[in-house]
């Protein structure tokens, strides 16, 4: 029999008692969690904070029972301990603007995907390289801006939402043409408020992201879009 519900088992009354729990100690708050309830030689008990949830019963002569083993909740205090990979985001001057750390693969699936720590005064594009093109592409990621980039200018939304605070920024840079790669429900709704700024407005067909195609593909994607603007 564990020792700490035997030494409880000496000192309790029949019936339910509430303690703290001798397994998880109740948390920085010493909790009174642990419901302990005593019937002649049969002892049942469960903590209930989330974070332990030991459970079991026992008796005077008998062996106890292994308790559940306490969720393991990931507790995560900053994006950067090894469980996030970082990717800056960057205006067209080349400034940091603060970051999306992404979850790695090997991290608990239970943590959020995506972290950011985007600066509040900015309004969330992200250039892999500072440009003065007119025409440029605006995909959802940084990672598909970053591949596609080389071949033909990109910008990445962070996500696939496009409004006048990112528009207004891209024509302060000079941009005039706007090629949407975005999801079909997204790029409607980019097409929409594009047109409504006056912006020359293409949409670039995905048969998948641009960060999943070859450089090979890529190439082509960018020779194509650039005979059409010829």
């Amino acid at each position: 029999m564990d020792k700490h519900i035997l030494n409880i088992i000496t000192s309790l009354h029949e019936g339910s008692n509430r303690i703290v729990c001798p397994f998880c100690e109740g948390g920085s708050s010493k909790e009174k969690s642990f419901i302990i309830t005593k019937e002649g030689r049969n002892v049942k008990y469960m903590c209930h904070r989330a974070s332990c949830n030991a459970r079991g019963n026992t008796n005077y002569r008998g062996e106890l029972q292994q308790p559940a083993q306490p969720v393991q909740k990931p507790v995560l205090t900053t994006p950067s301990e090894g469980v996030y990979a970082l990717r800056s985001v960057r205006d067209n001057l080349g400034r940091d603007r603060g970051g999306v750390y992404r979850r790695k693969p090997t991290a608990p699936s239970q943590l959020p995907k995506d972290i950011n720590r985007i600066d509040d005064d900015w309004c969330k594009l992200h250039f892999p390289a500072p440009t003065d093109a007119k025409c440029v592409i605006l995909v959802e990621d940084i990672i598909s801006a970053e591949k596609m980039h080389p071949f033909f200018p990109c910008v990445a939304l962070l996500g696939v939402h496009l409004n006048e605070q990112k528009l207004a920024y891209l024509v302060e840079q000079g941009v005039r043409h706007v090629i949407v790669a975005l999801d079909n429900d997204a790029t409607r709704q980019a097409i929409r408020i594009a047109r409504k700024w006056l912006f020359d407005t293409t949409i670039l067909p995905l048969q998948r992201d641009l960060k999943d195609e070859t450089y090979e593909r890529l190439q082509e994607i960018a020779d194509n879009l650039k005979s059409n603007q010829m």
